[in-house]
């Protein structure tokens, strides 16, 4: 269509106003379509990108659930590629973090975390969380008895944070023998107890059964409860590939069933990562049955890794008292006492060492050095006054 009639020179007449009106709607129409289409392709990504981050996020939140550590990290990351500075992230990568027991990386997460969003109050809830696991007595009484006066309405993470911690506590308590029943640490080992209970009697999944069973075997033993040895068979016949609820049942009947004990050891360092705390239990196990050539070598594995390992050590010792290699053991424990002269063990074994090697008077030196400290350590401490 031509603007108008051509002249006589053939070049054709001006638009009318009318046409020049209708050049201008039409033009604005075409405009207003590629902005419309414009910001509906851009709504429509960010509305994807939302749905896929929701998504990320509910399957995160699910697979920690169910203490699926790796798969809540992978949708975390997920969750993280399409919103990278949210709040939500950072919580979730400390929690998956504590949770699996990377406490180091915890940290770090949390570090980062203050940083980037230092008023967002849920940090502070996740730092108490961290301290408490770590061990931090104060952040242990405090969550465990929160988490018993609302019962059933209580925070399970704050209910699984001071178990982890308060199960630390005790075993360095039991050390020097003041969690036993009457012991120091009783009344913590007693409150404990109850929240391991609320624990199982409020988290109905299956993975969080077998970890509240293998709380609850880890505080029966340090009671004296040989009632922990079923938590841990329970445990176990759960899910069979729980590590730690196998390497607790080993420790806990390695005295009364060597045999089985020693069946389950062997089974755990076929179906996993060896470490040194295993091989070192494995170890015993051989020792106690009386195979010291296999306990030998996987002893000088753990001292590879840990070279001031002093119940590696003192057992490597054992294994040279037992063999009559008199002078390799003392030179073991010598050293094993000098690295940890308040454990009773390396004393009693060197007094044997020295007897099974004729010299009765240094024996009897170490023997009742041995004893004082044995007597010392099982005297509860007096309280300080406040």
């Amino acid at each position: 269509m031509t603007d108008g009639p051509p002249d006589h020179t053939g070049t054709p007449a001006p638009p009318t106003p009318m046409r020049r009106r209708a050049r201008l709607r039409t033009r604005r129409a075409l405009v207003g379509l590629v902005a419309v289409t414009a910001c509906a392709a851009v709504g429509a990504h960010f509305a994807v990108q939302y749905v896929r981050a929701s998504r990320a996020h509910a399957r995160a939140h699910e697979a920690l659930d169910r203490r699926a550590f790796s798969e809540a990290a992978t949708h975390t990351e997920k969750y993280r590629e399409h919103r990278p500075t949210s709040a939500e992230g950072y919580l979730l990568l400390v929690r998956i973090a504590r949770r699996s027991g990377d406490e180091a990386a915890a940290q770090a997460h949390l570090a980062e975390y203050e940083r980037q969003h230092p008023n967002d109050p849920a940090r502070d809830r996740e730092r108490r969380f961290l301290l408490a696991q770590r061990g931090d007595a104060s952040e242990v009484n405090a969550l465990v008895n929160e988490a018993l006066a609302k019962e059933e309405a209580a925070d399970p993470l704050a209910v699984e944070a001071a178990i982890i911690g308060g199960i630390r506590l005790l075993q360095a308590d039991f050390a020097v023998a003041r969690s036993r029943p009457r012991g120091i640490g009783a009344e913590l080992l007693a409150r404990l107890q109850r929240g391991t209970n609320l624990w199982l009697n409020t988290r109905p999944h299956m993975a969080d059964q077998v970890e509240g069973l293998v709380w609850r075997g880890q505080l029966r033993a340090l009671a004296n409860d040989l009632a922990g040895i079923d938590d841990f068979r329970h445990a176990l016949a759960l899910d069979p590939n729980h590590k730690t609820a196998r390497l607790q049942l080993a420790s806990a009947i390695i005295n009364i069933a060597p045999q089985e004990a020693l069946a389950h050891l062997e089974h755990a360092r076929r179906h996993g990562p060896t470490d040194p705390a295993l091989a070192l239990a494995l170890a015993r196990a051989y020792q106690g049955l009386g195979r010291p050539d296999e306990a030998r070598p996987l002893l000088n594995e753990v001292l590879a890794a840990q070279p001031n390992n002093t119940e590696a050590i003192t057992e490597l010792a054992t294994v040279a008292v037992d063999t009559g290699q008199y002078a390799e053991a003392e030179r073991l424990l010598v050293r094993a006492i000098a690295l940890a002269p308040d454990q009773p063990r390396p004393l009693f074994v060197l007094a044997s060492c020295l007897r099974a090697a004729g010299r009765p008077t240094e024996a009897r030196g170490y023997q009742e050095r041995f004893e004082r400290l044995v007597e010392r350590l099982h005297t509860p401490a007096t309280p300080r006054p406040r």
